[in-house]
């Protein structure tokens, strides 16, 4: 079985692109590939599998080793597509660093998540998003906009410096962090709206973060 916690958000990454490129090949076997069996696969469509199974052990070949073990292997894998319940998750202790997102908001009854963001930040990481068109691979860089070093801000950092750290950071760490990302950006689409329309100006699209 493969530890969610072990495998970090380049992996991951790495994975969604590798199954991206299979996708083609897949469809030409299969009517509706998002529900296809492992031994469907394995039958009409062995080298999928053993690509899977090669890129998580880093085999050579699959080919000379039991058949339990890299069905094992494989049903395992699979479910990395099936990710648990998210938490929201305010700090990342990543690497003997700290870095916090922006703190939250209060306002007369409520309070705003990550409201004290800064307009850098929260533009920076809804223009990354606009970018990810449902991709994993900008999650990174959203988060390296967003958690910052004590007493940093958007201009101290080098984001590709910075994205680079995060992708190493454990894939639950980090969707747990996107997640909470993800709740921020509706309250900022909500403030930035409000305030348009107080100004009889266009509203902005919504972005790909909120669902």
């Amino acid at each position: 079985m493969i530890d969610l916690q072990k495998v970090t958000l380049s992996q991951y990454i790495n994975y969604t692109k590798l199954i991206e490129t299979w996708q083609p090949e897949i469809k030409k076997h299969f009517a509706d590939a998002d529900s296809v069996s492992g031994v469907d696969l394995l039958t009409r469509c062995p080298e999928y599998v053993e690509a899977i199974v090669k890129f998580w052990t880093g085999w050579d070949t699959v080919k000379d080793k039991d058949t339990d073990l890299v069905l094992g292997i494989f049903t395992a894998i699979d479910k990395l597509t099936i990710m648990p319940e998210p938490v929201a998750l305010k700090v990342l202790a990543h690497e003997g660093e700290l870095y916090h997102a922006p703190a939250d908001l209060q306002l007369l009854n409520k309070v705003a998540p990550m409201g004290k963001a800064t307009f850098g930040q929260a533009l920076e990481a809804l223009q990354i998003e606009q970018l990810m068109q449902g991709s994993y691979t900008m999650v990174p860089y959203v988060l390296a906009t967003l958690f910052l070093r004590e007493g940093e801000t958007i201009d101290d950092i080098n984001v590709n410096e910075r994205a680079a750290i995060m992708e190493r950071l454990p894939l639950t760490d980090a969707l747990n962090a996107y997640f909470f990302l993800a709740r921020s950006a509706s309250t900022w689409l909500k403030r930035i709206n409000r305030y348009l329309e107080a100004k009889q100006m266009p509203k902005q699209p919504k972005p790909a973060l909120v669902h």
